[in-house]
């Protein structure tokens, strides 16, 4: 089944590997990430140990504020209780970077979010993902495209604050209801990105065009013989194999959140069909009387369609809360 977290997103979860989580392993932690040029290579996940505070005030941004009494968190969110005072829908992140001083060149970063987010860099707003609110009428949440550019001086302390809200309550992965922030070289980051959306696309349109080909070609034969049915239940199966595979890719190019959810209910509508056309080849191949039991599986998948399409938000690897 496709992973809604649309891979949260080409670097996070394809990169697993190569990630660093520098400065902040669970032995230890320090209050300045201290990243350099070998750091700065690849992507590096700025992922453990925020200083984090649930509600929202705008003094927050700024690098002068004292947030020696928040708490440390994931800024996954993976270690808070949504249902607890700890998490009011919408919160901020602060955390105390440094470049040193090899490093000359543009930084970029990505965020992979559940929600919507901004990044404030020493007091000033540097990137806005969505729309953040702790209204989920008002909230868009974004999952981005693309990476931001950020100067930094090197071997100097910087604040990077975000002021995130998930007001809506996507979850991504186990509990994922927060971000991940990705740094490194801008270069580095945008190569990354075209190499894996390239890949990604190359597979994914060859499978489309040929399971969209052996729709045609069993549809053709059932024309060709209306008394062959197992031909166009066939011909059912390949064409819901190709339109599932076509949300798919528009769950992986939107970036609108609530949009992305659309495009993956039809994902698991396609899925659906997908299954009841199966079962429809092995009756017709086999020879299988259909009876009360067929009907059993058509009023279930009227159920999971019904479900599927009433849930308002992401929940891990299904469309609930």
């Amino acid at each position: 089944m496709p992973n809604p977290a649309k891979t949260l997103l080409l670097l996070v979860a394809s990169l697993a590997v190569s990630i660093s989580l520098v400065a902040q392993i669970s032995e230890g932690w320090n209050e300045v990430v201290i990243l350099d040029r070998d750091d700065l290579g690849h992507p590096t996940g700025l992922v453990k140990d925020w200083r984090y505070h649930p509600g929202d005030d705008p003094a927050w941004a700024d690098p002068e504020f004292d947030d020696s009494d928040w708490m440390l968190a994931l800024p996954s969110l993976e270690n808070v209780d949504p249902d607890s005072a700890a998490w009011t829908g919408i919160g901020w992140f602060r955390r105390l970077i440094r470049i040193s001083d090899d490093f000359d060149d543009s930084v970029g970063i990505y965020m992979a979010q559940a929600g919507a987010s901004e990044v404030y860099l020493d007091g000033e707003l540097v990137a806005r993902f969505g729309t953040v609110s702790a209204d989920p009428q008002v909230e868009v949440a974004a999952m981005p495209q693309y990476v931001t550019s950020l100067t930094l001086a090197p071997n100097t302390e910087h604040l990077l604050a975000v002021r995130y809200s998930n007001a809506s309550g996507n979850a991504f992965r186990s509990r994922f209801r927060g971000f991940e922030m990705i740094v490194g070289e801008m270069e580095v980051l945008t190569a990354v990105g075209i190499r894996m959306i390239r890949q990604m696309t190359a597979v994914l349109y060859a499978s489309i065009g040929l399971f969209t080909a052996f729709a045609i070609l069993f549809l053709l034969l059932f024309a060709f013989q209306p008394s062959a049915t197992e031909n166009l239940f066939f011909a059912i199966f390949n064409g819901s194999l190709a339109g599932l595979l076509i949300t798919e890719s528009q769950v992986n190019a939107a970036s609108d959140i609530s949009l992305m959810l659309v495009y993956f209910k039809w994902t698991l509508t396609g899925l659906v069909i997908m299954a009841l056309s199966a079962l429809l080849v092995e009756y017709k191949v086999f020879k299988m009387r259909i009876g009360p039991s067929f009907y059993g599986f058509v009023l279930a998948a009227i159920g999971v369609l019904v479900w599927i399409w009433t849930r308002p938000a992401f929940g891990q690897y299904l469309p609930l809360i």
